[in-house]
């Protein structure tokens, strides 16, 4: 089973030094679960969840809720998605597009 610590320590920017000393889990076996050398077992995937505040669904890869983005960025989206949606209406006006 792949695990996606490695992508949410980073995303989080925490060290896996200090997952490893919150949980007190040895770093050479964090390192393994980083790695997915070795699988952590569910109570420790949960711990692991819970320290970082992400879903156990994250930590698994079935969904990305543990992406973060800075407020320029989300406003960088939103002015994005505003922008698509005068085109996308223009079109419709223009009869480009059927609703």
């Amino acid at each position: 089973m792949r695990i996606y610590l490695k992508e949410i320590l980073k995303a989080k920017g925490i060290k896996q030094i200090e997952l490893c000393k919150a949980l007190n889990i040895p770093d050479y076996v964090m390192s393994n679960y980083v790695r997915c050398k070795s699988e952590p077992d569910f109570e420790t995937i949960c711990k692991i969840a819970d320290y970082l505040k992400v879903s156990v669904d994250s930590i698994l890869g079935r969904n990305l809720d543990y992406i973060q983005i800075s407020n320029d960025e989300f406003k960088n989206l939103c002015e994005a998605e505003n922008i698509l949606k005068e085109i996308v209406e223009a079109k419709i006006d223009k009869k480009l597009i059927k609703k």
